[in-house]
């Protein structure tokens, strides 16, 4: 948690956990829905393994000598993933699907 005005928060890693599920999910239907084989393309395991350090970086803020760098560092991880996943299936997602 943080202290913001005297009040005292928790942030609930919940929502987070299923945005980071999204991810997979996106892959999942951006290749099944236009056609194309249910294969990983290997930049994904980057993105992937980009989305886990990120989360894992996250959940070491509270213990971090420098959370703010540490936050920081999570946030370009997690934007570097979407990124990556942008590149891979922009083209994919803005063509005409396969029969």
């Amino acid at each position: 948690g943080f202290i913001f005005e005297g009040r005292r928060f928790s942030f609930d890693f919940q929502p987070r956990i299923r945005f980071n599920r999204s991810l997979v999910l996106m892959t999942r239907v951006s290749l099944r829905h236009t056609g194309r084989e249910l294969r990983l393309p290997p930049a994904m395991i980057v993105a992937y393994l980009c989305l886990f350090a990120a989360a894992a970086a996250r959940v070491m803020v509270p213990l971090a000598t420098l959370p703010n760098e540490l936050l920081l560092l999570s946030a370009l991880l997690w934007g570097a993933s979407y990124v990556i996943y942008l590149t891979v299936f922009a083209r994919i997602l803005l063509v005409p699907s396969l029969p």
